[in-house]
């Protein structure tokens, strides 16, 4: 059964079994785990604090941003936890997980070289000649 509502649960400890509609926050861990929205009930884990999810706990009920996307998950379901309520985005096509996947970890999704894996390469070939040239 789809989950349309969130409601914030802070905890010491992740339970076991995970309720349907409950947002944990593990703060002591930066971390926050809930049930898939589309009623997979498979466990869904983000990341809080920097380069991860945003967490605000308001007093409609939490918001989670950026979206939870699902593409590893058969459900591909993609929706924000926005004041505790879901607003669904549709589901991941695999163009949208590809690029989520480049944005998320760009050096693992690499074909070219960035402009700043080049700078990093001349610096290095540039020290390396010096040191070569002092011998």
């Amino acid at each position: 059964m789809r989950v349309e509502r969130y409601v914030y649960n802070r905890v010491d400890v992740i339970p076991e079994k995970l309720q349907p509609g409950v947002l944990y926050h593990a703060a002591e861990y930066a971390t926050a785990l809930h049930l898939c929205a589309c009623g997979c009930k498979r466990e869904v884990t983000t990341g809080i604090g920097a380069g991860h999810w945003v967490l605000e706990v308001t007093p409609k009920g939490p918001t989670l941003w950026p979206s939870i996307g699902n593409g590893s998950f058969p459900c591909k379901s993609h929706y924000f936890i926005v004041e505790g309520g879901v607003r669904w985005a549709g589901v991941y096509t695999k163009e949208m997980i590809a690029l989520a996947r480049r944005i998320d970890n760009p050096r693992a999704h690499q074909a070219i070289p960035s402009f700043w894996k080049r700078v990093a390469d001349a610096v290095r070939k540039f020290f390396k000649g010096s040191h070569d040239k002092t011998r």
